[in-house]
């Protein structure tokens, strides 16, 4: 019997005595490692105290707590994305055609300048987002907002010199080609890719770190929404100043009458530069208020408290490297294997010590990732062709509200600023009813990520049906002698 129950206990593994041990020595390396845990989000949660302060750099006066609210934070950051939509969307589509006649350029011209936008965004998207996203993200914010305002005052420039004038010295500066006049308009136009550049990218992602899952979606649509109403502001503003002469402000009505008329001759020359100016003062309202913002809104810190124990409990894996974070950060001290009384204990003082090293360290730190993060982007089929899809369609779009104005003007002999009227009134407005008329749907319906890729695949084929609309035209009127001939003959 004896050998029996000895037979039965080895067939069942190690006798209970001997797993007491190692279930005791397990509990108290659970318990330490959950102290050091604990320890390591106290030290988080005081970094995150201290970034929870409105100010620039070291200076960051009690004063200016009110700025680290919600309602501010959108309230600023939707400021900034309507001066973007109405200077990008709405004023440069609209003065166009003056800014055509104004310096005689060609449309390949003006093509070509418009797409200057395109790669400031392109060439400074990646180093933008991935170096913002590890630092003040408020301060790559305020300084996208100041370089949208700088690149602005081009349209007071020498350039505005009065188109009246009929001396052969003024004819020869203003001849087609004048290189000077089309590398400020290349210039102020990159500028403004480069402003652009940190609203879409680290805007959104500062947006959804302070407001929780919740409120996420709703500050989001709110952000859009000025997307879309600020190129509506922009053309309505330019419809109004292009009605006033370029060169109202030093010449008299008379003269300006006599000889350009009035905004129905082909040879007037509208306002296009006031609304330029006045979006320029508007923006720089909004840097320095913008650039004060705290890294992490105050009324966040209790969300991020949670999120930092529930990540901490759940021990779940995750690369911080490829998500924008330093790799000596709390997601790498909250999602370790093993733990280890001096893996716990380099943690701590890579925490305490953050941001300390010689300026070579600190930018190799910053770059050793950024090959492995854009390889893991390339190899994302699904990504990469709804990205292939949006820039497709955004080819289009873009396209389209660029040269809508003028194709307006020149297919149904309308002026310019009754164009940007029918702009700003009917299509940009039609498009915001529609992005909130697609998301009430996904919303109501509760479509799932296929379903929604089908909807989005059923309105670009609808779209698709309608254009052949852009061959409608009304048909100009004759030449006399050219391509009729006279009356009495």
């Amino acid at each position: 019997m004896r050998f029996r129950s000895h037979s039965r206990q080895a067939s069942q593994g190690v006798p209970y005595r001997n797993v007491e041990k190692p279930r005791r020595i397990r509990d108290i390396r659970d318990k330490q490692w959950q102290e050091k845990q604990n320890e390591i989000i106290e030290l988080e949660m005081s970094v995150l105290v201290q970034e929870s302060q409105c100010g620039i750099g070291k200076w960051r006066p009690s004063r200016l707590s009110f700025l680290g609210s919600r309602n501010w934070m959108i309230f600023l950051l939707c400021w900034y994305c309507a001066v973007q939509g109405i200077v990008v969307n709405g004023l440069v589509p609209s003065a166009i055609s003056s800014i055509e006649r104004r310096f005689k350029l060609s449309t390949s011209t003006m093509g070509r300048i418009v797409q200057f936008y395109d790669f400031g965004y392109v060439l400074f998207c990646i180093p933008v987002s991935y170096f913002g996203g590890r630092h003040s993200k408020p301060a790559v914010l305020g300084a996208g907002l100041a370089l949208m305002a700088f690149g602005t005052p081009w349209n007071i420039s020498e350039a505005e010199t009065s188109a009246l004038t009929a001396s052969c010295e003024a004819e020869k500066q203003n001849q087609p080609g004048t290189f000077r006049f089309v590398f400020l308009f290349c210039l102020a136009h990159f500028l403004h890719g480069i402003g652009a550049t940190p609203l879409f990218t680290i805007g959104v992602s500062y947006i959804d770190e302070n407001v929780g899952k919740a409120l996420s979606s709703l500050f989001v649509g709110i952000f859009y929404s000025f997307a879309v109403f600020g190129p509506a502001a922009g053309f309505l503003t330019a419809g109004t100043f292009l009605t006033y002469h370029t060169d109202f402000w030093h010449l008299p009505a008379e003269q300006i009458s006599r000889v350009s008329g009035d905004e129905t001759d082909p040879s007037w020359v509208g306002a296009w530069w006031l609304g330029f100016v006045l979006a320029s003062l508007v923006a720089m309202v909004a840097v320095i208020p913008i650039a004060c913002l705290p890294k992490v809104l105050p009324e966040s810190l209790k969300w991020h408290r949670n999120r930092l124990v529930e990540t901490s409990q759940a021990s779940r894996r995750r690369t911080p490297e490829c998500c924008g974070l330093a790799g000596t950060n709390k997601t790498a001290a909250l999602y370790r294997d093993a733990p280890s009384q001096e893996d716990s204990t380099l943690l701590l003082t890579s925490i305490t010590t953050r941001g300390r090293g010689p300026l070579w360290y600190k930018l190799w730190l910053d770059v050793r990732h950024i090959p492995i993060a854009i390889y893991r982007i390339l190899t994302n089929a699904p990504f990469m062709l709804i990205t292939l899809a949006m820039a497709i369609d955004s080819l289009v779009v873009t396209g389209a509200s660029s040269f809508m104005s003028k194709y307006l003007e020149r297919q149904f002999n309308v002026p310019p600023s009754n164009s940007s009227f029918l702009i700003g009134c009917v299509m940009v407005p039609m498009a915001g009813v529609g992005c909130m008329i697609s998301g009430f749907i996904v919303q109501y319906f509760r479509l799932n990520c296929v379903t929604t890729l089908k909807l989005a695949v059923g309105l670009l084929f609808f779209s698709l049906i309608l254009t052949p609309m852009y061959l409608i035209y009304c048909p100009h009127d004759p030449l006399v002698g050219v391509e009729t001939t006279y009356p009495d003959r």
